[in-house]
């Protein structure tokens, strides 16, 4: 079991640097695509339907945490908030979140606090950057939830998560509102010997979100609601779980922050007044791009390989691609943008039809088939993330995603390659207005001339004989 490495204090400070806060959502229409629904009878004769899916199913991701189904486990869509429920949004870090469809299990977890559960409906996350994790769920105010560092049966040890969902029902003894935070040892774990640890546990497992509210011997209230679960995550322990005992999880997706986020439940009718349109979720789509390297038709001189985890390309004589594979069966007709993540380009590139840029390639393969495109002059040796709007024109036919360049010698690593169905929010043009100059006049190396400059020279993405 990996333990936190930095105090409290340390962390907030080391986090204040980086506040980029990234979410991520279940796209219920094909998180289960390719899996054949199955039906049976439960030991209660009801009948019921499903999808079996293998452990490590993907739910969705964002470029930090991928949110995938732990156990083997038949699953199915299921709705977080209905027509008539009171609560249907969550505000998080001052943006708003629509909860709609999202998944849930059949199996019951089982688990103590010293001991995750090995079966049943999981949710595991896994993290490569430290910060904080808000799981937006359909909740249940008697039913206990787990939160966990590390692999069941592997030294995992139960985190201090803070709760907080709205009941359906306000006249509730506890009110609209149901709100707690675990007590935390110094390393974020839950404290099993705090003062007032009973009010959490009988002992061997967690109380009802309801009995730490109101006490072990309060009258029951049995109540649902839309709900956030937040903890934090480290990149060094790798793998969080979360789920229920006695019942299920239901889950939406997550916003991740590397710093502490305000979160709540709103009321219909009491969302925050400088948000009132709900940011995608639910039913919004990502596809990640698979990064096997490639080499488009006129791709020579340059080497493309992948490490492992990001497409590598090195131009070895000044004119190249580096490219995905190309997926004959895809169809991207929904999504809107092309996001791409390059954590580097070592040299300054020219711009223009012969210089760099970022391609959509279209069916057929052919210089007038660019679904996306966005060319740029710049230099950049840390990680930058571009957002490309699609062509609709090209809707539906595009199959491979290409980087072209033009300087001998760059690398080029592509750390990520996905598309969405939200439109680009990055400002790309304000980028590419400064970057390119009119004047500017390039030699074939991508360097930059002066009009003393003799031969072959680009400008304005043409060729022209300079004498």
């Amino acid at each position: 079991m990996k333990k936190f490495l930095l105090s409290a204090a340390a962390l907030m400070a080391a986090m204040s640097m980086d506040a980029q806060v990234e979410s991520a959502f279940i796209d219920s229409t094909n998180v289960f695509a390719g899996i054949e629904e199955t039906k049976w009878t439960d030991d209660k004769g009801k009948e019921q339907s499903g999808y079996p899916v293998e452990a490590g199913h993907l739910l969705c991701s964002s470029d930090n945490v991928t949110m995938k189904i732990a156990y083997k486990e038949n699953s199915k869509i299921t709705a977080l908030a209905g027509e008539n429920d009171n609560a249907k949004t969550v505000t998080i870090g001052g943006v708003t979140y629509k909860a709609t469809k999202g998944v849930t299990g059949f199996q019951n977890p089982t688990a103590s606090i010293t001991e995750a559960s090995t079966n049943g409906f999981v949710i595991q996350f896994d993290v490569k950057k430290d910060g904080y994790i808000y799981a937006i769920c359909k909740l249940s105010s008697n039913k206990p939830y787990y939160v966990w560092e590390g692999k069941a049966g592997e030294g995992e040890a139960l985190v201090a998560y803070s709760l907080t969902m709205h009941m359906l029902d306000e006249t509730t003894p506890i009110g609209a509102e149901l709100n707690y935070t675990l007590p935390a040892d110094a390393d974020g774990y839950f404290d099993a010997s705090a003062a007032d640890a009973d009010k959490y546990t009988d002992g061997t497992a967690l109380r009802w979100p309801e009995k730490i509210v109101l006490g072990a011997e309060a009258e029951d209230v049995k109540m649902n609601g839309l709900g956030i679960i937040k903890f934090p995550v480290y990149a060094d322990a790798e793998t969080y779980l979360l789920h229920a005992t006695g019942s299920k999880v239901s889950i939406d997706g997550f916003v991740f922050s590397p710093t502490e986020l305000e979160m709540k439940v709103n009321k219909v009718g009491e969302e925050p007044g400088d948000n009132p349109e709900p940011q995608p979720g639910g039913d919004e789509q990502t596809l990640d791009i698979d990064l096997t390297a490639a080499s488009w038709g006129w791709g020579w001189g340059v080497n493309t390989s992948n490490d492992g985890a990001n497409l590598v390309g090195e131009l070895t004589d000044g004119w190249g691609a580096v490219s995905t594979g190309w997926d004959p069966a895809a169809d991207w007709s929904a999504y809107k943008t092309l996001v791409c993540v390059i954590e580097s380009a070592e040299s300054s590139l020219a711009p223009g039809d012969d210089g760099p840029m970022f391609q959509i390639l279209a069916k057929g393969n052919s210089d007038d088939e660019k679904a996306a495109y966005y060319s740029f002059n710049e230099t950049f040796t840390s990680q930058k993330t571009f957002e490309i709007p699609l062509d609709p024109k090209y809707a539906g036919t595009v199959k491979q995603f290409c980087f072209q360049g033009k300087a001998a010698g760059d690398k080029i690593v592509i750390s990520k390659v996905y598309l969405t169905t939200k439109e680009a929010t990055t400002a790309i043009n304000a980028v590419k207005a400064a970057a390119q100059d009119s004047d500017a006049i390039y030699n074939l190396a991508g360097q930059k001339v002066n009009a003393s400059y003799k031969g072959i020279v680009i400008k304005d993405g043409k060729k022209y004989i300079q004498k």
